[in-house]
């Protein structure tokens, strides 16, 4: 065997030049492109002599480093061996990079590529036949999403909406959710007992005698308006655990209630709870609750809802606002109308005759059934006996069942079951999806659990103010979103009143949720599902709070001087415009005398008015304001001898190769710079 390298110098060639030698030649390169068998040699150098080829010039800028195919996290022996070198090697370019590691630790694929660069390779992402099919069945970034894709709308058929209720922590919710629940007919009957499974479904009928002198359902005279149709609620321990689904990627519910009491009104948890439904980009329908309460003021409820933007239809807004008493059962036909009604300009559709996909709502170890998760199948129809993969977990369905305890045949669009046979408990948020068999499921979740371990081993990567300039660069993003937490309400009017000075028609400011107080758990949640950065003002960040932001990497920022604080926003804002680019001419020089032309390289003469001229520098020929052609400086020479470099105010002489178009007498050939310079707002 024949290493590449020597066999370039001994036929006086670049390494480049002859690896595409040999790729015409249909020639297998051994050991990752870097050894050649003697046979084959012989058969380059035959070919050499054959076909006398011109060499061109290699330059240290043409060389191609061969690549080297990782997976996406590897472990520091598994790097060594592909790298073709030893550990210890590894690990002293890792600390010469600021990692310390022992032999036994992983890297991701970004590290290793670092490393490998160090040794002369250049890292590409190692694909096999699974990494394909893996593409195919989850997806990419957004895996729901691109899971739920549906490109044949004849297969489209309508489906229940899918209902989160929040508000503030004792305005009623739960007992909102119970006279709900109570709604439907299946409630009542005998022998039923319902457990919480996190969502459950109500079935909308009208009033019958149950043969026991009790009526069951719906008020008499609502029953045309909502009877025969069903709505999917999801039952979760409020806002928080809401967004926190968000953040994961699990963007589940179609409209949310939010709930305010008559006698309170508008609360701090309130205004929180409106912020992450409002973040998350779904219909509000406001339940006006308590009016049956002495100190029942919903007049007082509707003011304090528009200063926060929420306007009633019947003052001229778009917000639908329903009075309801979850203890006398009033309003709730209404309620359940208006949630319906709503549901149809949406226009709620799902194919259900496709593998099943869905989102876990909650999961549990139990003593008796094992692993059981609650899961909300969102297209297709889930039975029992299907193999799944829930995020990172293969698993098969053993049993099905209701928020009632009773078993179930099978789970269609926005239907909520929960399923046990998985063996580990996957996360609230996490997709569910069906696959073609057990070894498939098997498959794939080692590799998601695979590149989940290359995730974590990654920094985090969540908006920052400095990560502002480069995602504007790329036209990611036009506003920057803001949590502002404060010591009092008069420092935040007072910020946001500084912010709304800065924006332009470019760059906008949004203030996702304002609150004062310190920074919680929930702000960091909402941050993270929002692509938020978090101010503080005055504040600090709750223990609780620190703990989120570990986890996900939510850039907070803390300030005691209101200016330090918008000067901060408003250098993120200014790289949120992105960078100018700005074209400035070099050095130019006055073409005097051509010299000699051989194909596409001319030698001529002539003198620099401007600038330094330089070896290896691109050129524009121009003719007048006229651009003519474009070359390359191969060499310059002052008085006979070659020189790197040749100032302005002086003759010289030079070679440029790669011309494209003529060069004449009088012509200037001009050496142009492109600067990025950032904006000021």
């Amino acid at each position: 065997m024949l290493i590449l390298s020597k066999l370039a110098t001994e036929l006086g060639m670049a390494e480049e030049q002859l690896v595409q030698r040999c790729i015409s030649l249909n020639i297998q390169l051994k050991s990752r492109g870097k050894r050649i068998t003697e046979s084959d040699a012989e058969k380059v150098r035959r070919s050499l002599q054959k076909v006398e080829e011109p060499v061109e010039e290699v330059t240290e800028e043409k060389a191609v480093k061969c690549s080297v195919a990782l997976p996406l996290v590897i472990g520091i022996a598994d790097l060594a061996e592909r790298l073709e070198t030893n550990p210890a090697e590894i690990l002293k370019k890792l600390i010469q990079n600021g990692v310390l590691a022992n032999i036994n630790d992983e890297l991701d694929f970004d590290t290793a590529g670092i490393i490998a660069d160090e040794f002369g390779f250049e890292a590409v992402e190692e694909v096999t036949e699974m990494d394909d099919q893996l593409e195919e069945v989850v997806g990419t970034e957004n895996r729901l999403k691109q899971l739920l894709r549906e490109e044949d709308p004849k297969k489209m058929k309508p489906r229940p909406p899918i209902v989160t209720v929040m508000g503030h922590v004792d305005h009623g919710k739960t007992s909102l959710l119970d006279a709900i629940r109570e709604t439907d007919v299946w409630s009542g009957e005998e022998g039923g007992i319902t457990q919480h499974i996190g969502a459950y479904q109500v079935t909308l009928r009208p009033k019958e005698d149950d043969g026991k002198g009790k009526k069951q359902g719906l008020t008499v005279g609502s029953d045309k308006r909502i009877a025969g149709r069903t709505i999917t609620f999801i039952d979760t321990p409020g806002h928080e655990a809401f967004t926190q689904m968000r953040a994961r990627g699990a963007q589940v519910t179609d409209i949310a209630v939010l709930v305010v009491a008559a006698d309170d009104g508008v609360r701090p948890q309130t205004i929180e709870a409106l912020n992450h439904a409002r973040a998350a980009g779904v219909p509000i329908i406001v339940a006006i609750n308590k009016i049956d309460k002495p100190g029942a003021d919903i007049e007082r409820a509707k003011r304090e809802l528009t200063e926060n933007d929420l306007v009633p239809e019947e003052w001229g807004g778009k917000t639908i606002m329903v009075p309801v008493s979850a203890k006398k059962r009033q309003g709730l036909e209404d309620l359940l109308e208006m949630v319906l009604l709503v549901a149809d300009l949406e226009d709620l559709k799902a194919n259900p005759d496709r593998p099943a996909v869905g989102t876990i709502v909650e999961a549990k170890k139990t003593v008796g059934k094992g692993v059981v998760a609650t899961v909300l199948v969102q297209a297709g129809t889930l039975q029992v006996g299907d193999p799944i993969l829930v995020g990172s977990i293969s698993g098969r369905v053993k049993a099905l069942g209701n928020a009632l305890g009773k078993k179930m045949k099978e789970a269609r669009p926005a239907e909520p079951a929960e399923i046990s046979g998985l063996p580990d408990v996957p996360e609230a948020g996490d997709v569910l999806q069906v696959v073609a068999d057990d070894r498939t499921a098997q498959q794939l979740a080692k590799m998601l659990e695979r590149r989940e371990r290359a995730m974590r081993l990654r920094p985090t990567s969540r908006i920052s103010l400095e990560s502002f300039y480069a995602s504007a660069a790329e036209g990611e993003v036009k506003h920057l979103n803001l949590i502002l937490k404060t010591d009092v309400k008069g420092s935040a009017e007072a910020i946001k009143d500084s912010l709304k000075k800065l924006e332009t028609d470019e760059v906008k400011v949004d203030v996702v949720h304002e609150g004062t107080g310190d920074i919680s758990p929930s702000d960091i949640s909402l941050a993270a599902a929002s692509h938020a950065v978090v101010i503080g003002f005055s504040v600090r960040v709750s223990p609780a709070a620190e703990q989120v932001v570990q986890q996900t990497g939510v850039d907070v920022r803390m300030y005691r001087i209101i200016y330090k604080l918008i000067e901060d926003v408003q250098k993120a804002m200014g790289g949120l415009l992105g960078p100018e680019e700005i074209t400035i001419l070099r050095a130019r020089l006055e073409v005097k005398a051509v010299f000699s032309q051989n194909r596409d390289r001319f030698t001529i003469g002539g003198y620099i008015s401007q600038g330094v001229l330089k070896q290896r520098d691109k050129v524009k020929i121009m003719r007048g304001e006229i651009e003519v052609g474009r070359a390359e400086i191969v060499s310059l020479r002052r008085e006979s001898t070659e020189v790197k470099e040749v100032k302005d105010g002086v003759e010289c002489g030079l070679m440029l190769k790669k011309v494209k178009g003529e060069i004449k007498e009088g012509d200037f050939v001009d050496v142009y710079i492109i600067e990025k310079r950032e904006r000021e707002l």
